[in-house]
């Protein structure tokens, strides 16, 4: 913490005494962490590249960071006397990130040179991303039970075993994919907790799970979810009613709903329901966005509590099918060759929802164009055109849109022009320009002749 503090001091005192920050010749052109996901307890390597822009050799004299120390640790994060770096060369910066606890962390990375600074910022996200056991199955007690599980996980992980901590066969379940099975017979109600093992990356993980399953005896809580389709682009917005219906003979308080997709995109992370009165139902809307085509897989995690503080949860899935095109798509797309090229076509919204901010640019690699045409309603289409009047045998066309979500979307299309074909000459009119060339060149050699002969005379 001192040596921090004197760091913050010298730091401090350096920019007041040269005001030049900023205006050295290095430039940060790399950064990269080993690892996309970083989950508390991991170890991460990173690095920093270093460039010198200039034309002249530099001196990379102390590399400094700064950041919130109870979230991660980062080692080193003081290096002095770097070395010279010559033009055009790069110096990296190793590090190794020590994740502590979840949280953003902003690193605010400080090189100097030669009294002269520049500032580098990034974020290090260090998130509770644990994989879960979901039992979709009712338990009926006093039985020998062969239950089923699922392991979600919204990060890939690898190496699953999976340790009951309760009195059930198999002790240990390795998995090949993600479910599995054990049998075990309840007395009673009761949640069941699990022990998670699994690497993320190089890192091992282990994690304990309380899982709360259904019983045969209690109606709990009524859960239905329907989609205003099921069948959808990508990039689409589609909506998700989900019902609940307390089917308890006493009141439920502090809902809880949690949706989750590794596949796509909510517009909400939670929504929360007060109370919820005996047999009264309440329907929320979601709205949900895929990123990824296929198979869709959609979670909602509900938790509540009854009026004894107990605590309960209930999980339904629903799947949405998603094909392999995007909710914008070039349609009639035309070239008209001549004198100036033309390039006209369509904008066309596939999807059950509206897209906003729709951007058609045009690159031929000399010249480039835009065609801001705005939003467009589900089903329809807006055209555009382009006029060039250079003569190019190619063109690049790429769209741009978002969709309701604020969900950033684009994608090219190449564009080929075909030349017009040259207009040969007729052999019709070649012979007549040959006979035309003969009978000129013999006027002429007559006239010259002429001439010569009248000399001589």
């Amino acid at each position: 913490m001192k040596r921090n503090l004197l760091v913050l001091v010298v730091l401090l005192s350096v920019l007041v005494l040269f005001p030049e920050v900023g205006s050295c010749q290095f430039v940060v052109t790399d950064f990269k962490l080993s690892s996309d996901v970083i989950l508390p307890g991991d170890t991460v390597e990173g690095y920093l590249e270093i460039q010198n822009k200039g034309s002249s050799t530099e001196q990379l004299n102390d590399i400094m960071l700064f950041y919130d120390k109870s979230v991660v640790t980062i080692e080193p994060d003081y290096l002095s006397n770097v070395g010279v770096i010559p033009p055009s060369a790069s110096y990296t910066y190793h590090f190794t990130v020590f994740a502590k606890k979840a949280g953003i962390t902003k690193v605010n990375v400080w090189i100097r040179s030669e009294a002269k600074w520049i500032k580098y910022t990034f974020n290090i996200i260090v998130r509770k991303l644990y994989p879960r056991i979901i039992i979709n199955e009712t338990i009926i007690l006093n039985e020998v039970n062969k239950v089923h599980f699922y392991v979600f996980s919204p990060v890939d992980i690898k190496n699953i075993v999976i340790k009951p901590l309760f009195d059930a066969e198999p002790k240990e379940i390795y998995l090949e994919g993600n479910s599995g099975y054990f049998t075990f017979t309840p007395r009673k109600e009761q949640p069941l907790k699990f022990k998670i093992m699994f690497y993320l990356d190089k890192n091992y993980h282990e994690v304990v799970q309380e899982v709360y399953p259904k019983y045969k005896e209690s109606m709990g809580l009524g859960v239905n979810v329907s989609l205003s389709y099921t069948n959808v682009v990508l990039g689409d917005v589609v909506e998700v009613y989900l019902t609940l219906v307390n089917l308890r003979d006493d009141d439920i308080y502090f809902l809880k709903i949690l949706p989750v997709a590794k596949e796509g995109i909510f517009h909400s992370e939670s929504e929360e329901i007060p109370v919820l009165s005996s047999r009264e139902s309440k329907t929320i809307k979601f709205l949900y966005s895929p990123t990824e085509s296929g198979k869709n897989l959609l979670f909602f995690d509900i938790c509540y509590k009854d009026r004894t503080n107990e605590l309960f949860y209930v999980t339904k899935l629903v799947y949405v099918y998603v094909s392999n095109e995007y909710q914008v798509a070039l349609t009639n797309l035309n070239v008209e060759t001549g004198s100036v090229i033309k390039i006209r076509g369509d904008v066309s919204n596939q999807g059950r929802s509206k897209v906003y901010n729709v951007l058609v640019e045009l690159n031929t690699g000399d010249e480039a164009k835009n065609y801001f045409i705005g939003s467009i309603d589900p089903s329809d289409f807006e055209s555009f055109e382009f006029e060039l009047k250079k003569n190019v045998s190619k063109a690049e066309l790429r769209v741009i849109w978002t969709n309701e979500l604020g969900e950033k979307y684009e994608f090219k299309k190449k564009v080929t022009i075909m030349k017009l074909p040259v207009k040969r000459k007729s052999p019709e009119f070649m012979t007549a320009a040959l006979a035309f060339s003969i009978g000129i060149f013999a006027l002429l050699s007559a006239i010259w002749i002429k001439r010569l002969w009248r000399k001589k005379k």
